[in-house]
């Protein structure tokens, strides 16, 4: 809006079918004063209503702005922030949003982190501060992506806790984001006693296979001897 005079007009148009107008009736009663007469009859009739168009215009007005600067509003809370660990590098994502509540491109993301959720909720700025320079800042409802590594060690079991802030042009911050939560997990090593188990385990199967299979072979050269021809030709001559 700029200065100016203005007018206003008004215009009314009716939709096939039936129009109908009740003025408002409510029966009630005042301290030590009987109550009001029952509400009279309304008799309803069809009212067949032919199209019509009223236009009403009002005086002209004229508007004055102060020479104050309109409200600033603060970006909107994020409230889809999620985390990831992967080895010692964390992933967050989440949606941007905007210079004022979710319009426009914001100026700076403020992301900290801690080891407990309370730290974050009650006490952000207390975090620990995460280095946001590489981040691109993109329109309000574009997904954001930022990867990073800690100045930490992140063992194993560990869950760590990430919120996210934003900032406009005017330093106006939003509401903390939600808070999200990653943890390391790695697969528990294979403990020497199981390797052990593991090696014998296989060892005996070899060797029970290496059995039957010299087994087998000898009950076939056996049987292959008692059916030779030299067999039979020594039973021939002892006849």
């Amino acid at each position: 809006m700029v200065n100016g005079r203005s007018r206003l007009k008004v215009r009314v148009k009716n939709q096939d079918g039936q129009t109908r107008f009740a003025v408002l009736y409510v029966p009630g009663c005042v301290l030590n004063v009987p109550l009001h007469p029952p509400k009279p009859p309304v008799f309803e009739e069809p009212l067949e209503v032919v199209n019509f168009t009223r236009t009403s215009t009002g005086d002209s007005f004229e508007v004055t702005l102060s020479g104050t600067a309109p409200q600033n509003f603060p970006p909107n809370r994020i409230t889809d922030l999620s985390a990831e660990i992967q080895e010692d590098t964390v992933f967050l994502s989440w949606t941007a949003a905007g210079e004022d509540l979710d319009q426009g491109t914001a100026k700076s993301y403020e992301i900290r982190w801690s080891f407990g959720l309370k730290m974050l909720r009650f006490n952000f700025s207390n975090g620990y501060s995460v280095n946001t320079t590489a981040v691109t800042l993109q329109k309000a409802g574009s997904v954001e992506q930022h990867s990073f590594n800690l100045n930490i060690t992140i063992q194993n079991g560990t869950t760590l806790f990430f919120a996210v802030q934003m900032k406009d042009k005017q330093n106006a911050k939003s509401e903390t984001s939600n808070i999200a939560q990653a943890s390391k997990i790695l697969p528990a090593p294979i403990s020497s006693e199981m390797s052990n188990l593991t090696v014998l385990v296989i060892s005996l199967c070899v060797v029970l296979m290496l059995m039957c299979f010299i087994f087998a072979v000898v009950i076939r050269a056996v049987k292959c001897r008692k059916h030779s021809p030299q067999s039979d030709m020594a039973l021939i001559i002892t006849d």
